[in-house]
């Protein structure tokens, strides 16, 4: 575990001015505290586990609550950011109000008990709709009452950087895969998620994506994010290809330069 770092404006005993943003990954968990009114992150921890599989992310993350002192006390918000690669997105035109049941026979893998979570995504006009690992909604519901649920992908489709080139890909890393996201500066043209076990992996499938979408990476501005610790490695093989690459920026301010220096925050799915 990493340690708790804070800025020097946190005050642990205003806690219900600030948003505690949880986010929840099969390479482990980690929480900021966000400050509204100032746009400022205060506070981070991220606590690194490896976690064999998504039946088991309820349990340790029921433990890591329960152990981590900061979350006895009150929040303005709770807001919890769940990665998962199982997910669509579904124009808001096509959307029925029963679809939502139907989706996963289709859709996902069928298991027991599953659970799933909607986001609107306004950049899109669609809705997001994704697994939850299982039991995750009670272990939140027991423990914070009142709680949000965010894929990344809506936060960061929401806040997209705007590119300068023709084009630009944002990639977000984590565990063993990478959410892509391929805009101009007028439309989104491609999200998806792709599996990878090296970084060869990563070039091949996002050159490809480009040939496809007939765009050539030296027109693409690329975009590098995430909290898979081959991030850099990741980085360095896609740079031969792209004129223009560079590490997606927390949307909110940060002063202390040991919470901004940390890895693990070069994406603005932390708020």
């Amino acid at each position: 575990m990493f340690d708790f770092v804070t800025d020097n404006a946190f005050n642990i005993e205003i806690t219900n001015d600030y948003i505690l943003s949880i986010q929840v990954s099969l390479d482990g968990f980690s929480f900021s505290v966000y400050h509204s009114a100032e746009n400022k992150i205060l506070a981070f921890q991220y606590s690194p586990i490896k976690i064999s599989s998504i039946n088991l992310v309820s349990r340790h993350l029921q433990e890591w609550i329960n152990s981590t002192e900061i979350f006895q006390h009150s929040f303005k918000k709770v807001s919890v950011v769940v990665f998962n690669h199982e997910f669509t997105i579904i124009p808001e035109l096509l959307y029925q109000n029963d679809l939502k049941k139907a989706i996963p026979d289709y859709l996902f893998e069928k298991k027991d008990n599953l659970e799933i979570a909607e986001n609107f995504i306004e950049k899109l006009n669609a809705r997001l709709t994704f697994v939850l690992p299982s039991g995750l909604n009670q272990v939140l519901l027991d423990f914070f009452g009142l709680y949000e649920i965010t894929h990344p992908l809506k936060l960061i489709i929401n806040q997209l950087p705007q590119s300068y080139n023709k084009h630009a890909a944002l990639l977000l890393f984590y565990v063993d895969n990478f959410y892509a996201i391929i805009y101009n500066s007028d439309k989104i043209l491609l999200v998806n998620n792709f599996k990878m076990g090296h970084a060869n992996d990563v070039v091949y499938f996002i050159v490809n994506a480009l040939q496809q979408l007939k765009i050539t990476p030296l027109d693409t501005e690329l975009i590098v994010a995430g909290s898979n610790k081959n991030t850099d490695d990741f980085s360095k093989a896609l740079q031969p290809y792209f004129e223009n690459v560079g590490n997606l920026k927390p949307a909110a301010t940060i002063i202390n330069p040991e919470i901004a220096e940390n890895s693990f925050l070069r994406y603005n799915s932390i708020i």
